[in-house]
C-alpha cells in the first residue's frame, strides 16, 4: 500500500488574497487533486469557524482559503457549500460575520450556518465506532458527494492540536458536540465520527496559525503555510510535527490512526 502524500506549501509573507490562492492550488495540486466529483454534485467545504474573533486573531479558517477551494470546485462544474456550525452556544453567524464569511456570500458563494433552525438532521450508524455507535449530522453533509475539510493550525488546550480530524467535531449539533466530552470521549470520539465523515480532502489553513492556549486564547504566528492531503491522519501527523508535538499516544492522530481511518 502506497504511503499517503501530504504536500506543504509555503506562500509568501503576508501574502494576498491572489498569492493565499495560488498557494492552495499548488498544495492540492502536489497531494493529488481535488476528490472525483462530477458537474451538479454537492461538495462541503467545511472550515473551522469556532467563534466571533476576527481574522487577525488567527482563531477561524482564512476566508481565502476557503475561496480558493469554492473556486476549483466550480471548475469542475460542482457545486461548493461553505458550512459550518460554530462552538456550542456560539452564535454561528456572528463567527461567520466577523471571519468575514458574509463577504463570501456577497460574492455569490454559499454560505451556510449548520446550526439554522431549518437544517434537517439525520441519524447515522458508526459500524466502525468504538465508542460512538450512532450521531445525527446534518442531512445536507450526509448526502454530500465529497467533503473538504479546511481546519486553523492551532494548538488546543485538551487535545494538544486541532487540526483536520477534530474539526469534523464542527459538523455535529451543539448537543452531540457536547456528548464527544461528557459521554463517549473526545479522542476516540472524534476518531469514531471520522469513519462516517472522512472528508475525501484536508486542506491546513497556516497562513496565520495559533500556539498556546487554543483553540481561541492563543497567540496568533504567522506561518505562511498550506498543508493538503487526501488521508486526515497523515496530514494531521505531519502538521502536528511541523507544530512541534509528535503524534503521541495521548492523541487525536494517533487514536484515528488505531481505529482505522488512515
Amino acid at each position: 500500500m502506497a504511503k499517503p502524500k501530504v504536500a506543504i506549501v509555503k506562500s509568501p509573507k503576508k501574502p494576498n488574497e491572489k498569492e493565499v490562492a495560488a498557494t492552495v492550488r499548488k498544495a492540492i495540486e502536489m497531494a493529488g487533486g481535488l476528490p472525483a466529483v462530477k458537474p451538479g454534485d454537492t461538495v462541503i467545504i467545511k472550515p473551522n469557524v469556532v467563534s466571533v474573533d476576527p481574522p487577525e486573531r488567527a482563531v477561524n479558517t482564512d476566508i481565502r482559503v476557503c475561496k480558493a477551494i469554492a473556486d476549483m470546485v466550480k471548475e469542475k462544474g460542482a457545486r461548493p457549500i461553505i458550512a459550518e456550525s460554530s462552538g456550542v452556544g456560539i452564535d454561528t453567524d456572528k463567527s461567520m460575520e466577523a471571519a468575514g464569511y458574509f463577504k463570501l456570500r456577497e460574492q455569490g458563494y454559499e454560505v451556510v450556518n449548520l446550526k439554522a433552525k431549518d437544517t434537517k438532521l439525520v441519524k447515522v450508524p458508526l459500524p466502525k465506532g468504538k465508542s460512538l455507535k450512532e450521531v445525527e449530522l446534518p442531512e445536507i453533509v450526509v448526502n454530500a458527494k465529497a467533503i473538504i475539510d479546511v481546519p486553523k493550525m492551532k494548538c488546543h488546550d485538551q487535545t494538544l492540536v486541532t487540526l483536520s480530524l477534530k474539526n469534523m467535531k464542527g459538523v455535529l449539533p451543539d448537543i452531540w458536540k457536547r456528548r464527544l466530552h461528557t459521554t463517549f470521549g473526545i479522542m476516540q470520539g472524534v476518531a469514531d465520527l471520522n469513519t462516517v465523515v472522512k472528508p475525501a480532502l484536508c486542506v491546513v489553513d497556516g497562513i496565520l496559525a495559533m500556539e498556546g492556549l487554543g483553540p481561541v486564547y492563543g497567540d496568533p504566528v504567522e506561518m505562511d503555510l498550506v498543508i493538503a492531503g487526501k488521508d486526515p491522519v497523515a496530514v494531521d501527523a505531519v502538521t502536528s510535527e511541523i507544530m512541534g508535538y509528535e503524534p503521541v499516544d495521548y492523541s487525536i492522530v494517533h487514536t484515528a490512526a488505531v481505529t482505522g481511518v488512515g
